[in-house]
């Protein structure tokens, strides 16, 4: 009777720290999105625009990481604009890729 009572008490106690760990994990997953996020709009104010398609990308796999797939998505197509933009600025003489698939050439 005892040995039930202490398993008993022992998987109350396990599952409130599970919950404890899982909130934690929750705040964690925030924090590194709101971190991403910070870093991004500091290198879009920067007009750094390789950091910003670096920068696009962290969020992305931060939304990831937090089982966000409406944001993660939203912000794939935002690092593929940002690290177009990217592509543009530092080979302005150079058609781009996107450019060869719409025309046909190549």
């Amino acid at each position: 009777m005892k040995r039930a009572l202490a398993v008993g008490a022992l998987t109350m106690v396990t599952a409130g720290c599970s919950r404890v760990v899982e909130g934690q994990y929750r705040m964690a997953e925030q924090s590194r999105v709101k971190d991403a996020v910070s870093t991004y709009e500091q290198a879009r104010s920067r007009g750094d625009t390789v950091a910003v398609c670096v920068a696009a990308g962290a969020v992305a796999s931060a939304y990831t990481d937090a089982h966000d797939q409406s944001n993660q998505q939203a912000w794939n197509a935002r690092r593929k604009e940002d690290c177009h933009s990217a592509y543009i600025a530092l080979t302005p003489s150079a058609t781009p890729p996107r450019a060869h698939a719409l025309d046909g050439s190549r």
